[in-house]
């Protein structure tokens, strides 16, 4: 009997998470009046019927399931609770919902809190990109300098991804532009490995905010040699300076030097050669002119480059998030 009963409730708890994720509202309240499994019960994979139903964005669901006392903070198999959820997913309607439904104690906890691998709602918001659940988030008091296990955060991402408008709100809301990662990478580094080119209004706001033009990287690269090896004139012109342009990296070579060895030259020199630094690049292009960089030399800054921008791809990347539909471990639809 025991086995049997067992097995009806885990079908039963199967069901119910499978009508939360689809909407199918009928379907939880017809399972949910058998009473063989309650709303915080989870399934196999950690799922539980406010989890999936937050993941389909099924606000009305949502409402009914809290009014039965399904744990706003409960959280899945992955260490992801609704309301990270709800951030990751972009449902702002949601996302209010369940704040609402917090103390205020709650809540601030909720904001803050990471699922297993460390990523915060915060940081899951912003690698989507987005904008009005970030600004939420800072409103209700989200802390924007929280690591992940990585050492990746909020700011980092969005000025990978190039997004001007997430950078300004995170700056504003208090995200610390000097901060590195595990790989030493600031937000400066991460902005001028952008595919495509660094925007230099994200390289302004983060110098404007403090942001250390001269930080290095593990491998002694500063943002302005990241930024001459791609050929990002704009960036180039916003980071150079007499300075940065005499920084070596631990490989002893220069951002001119990365940029002639890169062929990227042509690109880079008007901006280098602004009047402040003209005098510097004119030693620096002579001496390239003396001693041509070895290929060898180029084909390890090339790899360290890729290096850096597979870095720049996991933080593009889906930080838990994967859609409905596909391959989703967060919120995986129950074999029916």
């Amino acid at each position: 009997m025991g086995g049997s009963a067992s097995k009806q409730k885990s079908e039963a708890v199967t069901k119910l998470v499978q009508a939360s994720l689809t909407g199918e509202t009928a379907g939880v309240e017809i399972v949910l009046s058998e009473s063989l499994c309650g709303v915080n019960d989870v399934d196999s994979g950690g799922n539980h019927a406010l989890s999936a139903a937050v993941c389909g964005g099924h606000h009305v669901l949502c409402q009914l399931l809290l009014d039965r006392g399904a744990p706003a903070e409960l959280k899945n198999g992955m260490g992801c609770s609704p309301l990270w959820l709800a951030a990751g997913y972009g449902h702002l309607e949601i996302l209010d919902l369940l704040l609402g439904a917090m103390d205020e104690d709650a809540a601030k906890r909720g904001v803050d809190t990471a699922n297993c691998t460390g990523d915060t709602a915060l940081l899951a918001a912003t690698s989507r990109g987005h904008a009005a659940i970030v600004a939420r988030l800072l409103e209700r008091g989200a802390n924007p300098n929280l690591a992940n296990k990585a050492g990746d955060y909020p700011l980092l991402i969005a000025a990978g991804n190039g997004d001007t408008a997430l950078v300004s709100a995170l700056v504003a809301g208090g995200a610390d532009p000097s901060a590195a990662n595990a790989k030493r990478l600031t937000p400066l580094h991460s902005a001028a490995a952008v595919q495509g080119g660094a925007d230099p209004q994200i390289i302004s706001l983060l110098l404007n905010s403090g942001a250390p033009r001269a930080a290095k990287d593990l491998n002694g690269a500063t943002p302005l040699a990241i930024a001459a090896h791609c050929g990002a004139t704009a960036a180039v012109g916003a980071l150079c300076s007499s300075e940065e342009m005499e920084i070596a990296d631990s490989d002893g070579h220069t951002p001119l030097w990365v940029a002639a060895a890169g062929g990227k030259l042509r690109q880079s020199k008007p901006s280098l050669m602004r009047g402040r630094v003209q005098k510097a690049a004119e030693i620096a292009i002579g001496s390239l002119q003396r001693k041509l960089p070895a290929k060898t030399d180029m084909r390890r800054w090339r790899r360290r480059l890729q290096t850096t921008k597979d870095r720049q791809n996991e933080l593009r990347g889906n930080h838990g998030m994967p859609l409905i539909g596909e391959d989703c471990s967060y919120c995986e639809k129950p074999n029916t």
